[in-house]
């Protein structure tokens, strides 16, 4: 194990402020594979990941300056790769469809806003639902479009999406349970009978 192996992640901050280049090329590699991983998670695009991952590690690098050694790297790059995301996303003014598609914990966003029913042509069908789905979504504010995304892309539960947030967890319950009632609303009307 090389000296820049013991070292902590604080103590390689402090040396490349002081000239050592090289300790942040260690502490980029170290951090390197859980910030895509995060990304893509946050994604679902590989290509924007990588973009993502990329913007961020020149944040973060701009920023180590202000860093406070008594904090925890890891959270505060994951902070900056979430909000990173959160500007692509606003300025694409979409959000990941496939964040809200079945997750480990069987917990379906759509099964939530619309009854099953057999489809004919269920491919081409479930196409036009996914489009409508990103169309209604992309109604919805900024902030609840990030909760629901938390919620069914990353499978957090309310007390996590309250921490990473920092928004008391009834607020974030409120707000969810609200943004599903306006999306099944939405929903329901446009599957109504064109009576004109």
């Amino acid at each position: 194990m090389s000296n820049w192996d013991k070292k902590s992640d604080q103590e390689l901050i402090k040396d490349y402020l002081n000239g050592e280049k090289l300790s942040l090329e260690i502490l980029i590699a170290k951090y390197l594979d859980d910030a895509y991983r995060f990304a893509f998670d946050l994604t679902r695009e590989q290509e924007t990941a990588e973009d993502i991952v990329q913007e961020s590690f020149v944040k973060f690098w701009k920023s180590l300056s202000k860093f406070d050694p008594k904090k925890e790297v890891k959270p505060w790059l994951l902070t900056i790769i979430k909000n990173t995301a959160i500007d692509f996303f606003r300025k694409k003014s979409l959000i990941p469809f496939s964040s809200f598609e079945k997750s480990e914990t069987d917990y379906n966003l759509l099964e939530q806003i619309k009854d099953k029913k057999p489809l004919p042509s269920e491919e081409i069908l479930k196409k036009e639902f996914r489009q409508e789905i990103r169309d209604l979504i992309s109604k919805l504010s900024q902030k609840d479009q990030e909760i629901l995304n938390l919620r069914y892309q990353k499978t957090m539960t309310f007390k996590e999406i309250s921490s990473f947030l920092k928004s008391p967890i009834n607020t974030i319950k409120s707000r969810h349970r609200r943004s599903l009632i306006f999306l099944k609303k939405l929903i329901e009307e446009d599957d109504a009978p064109n009576i004109y």
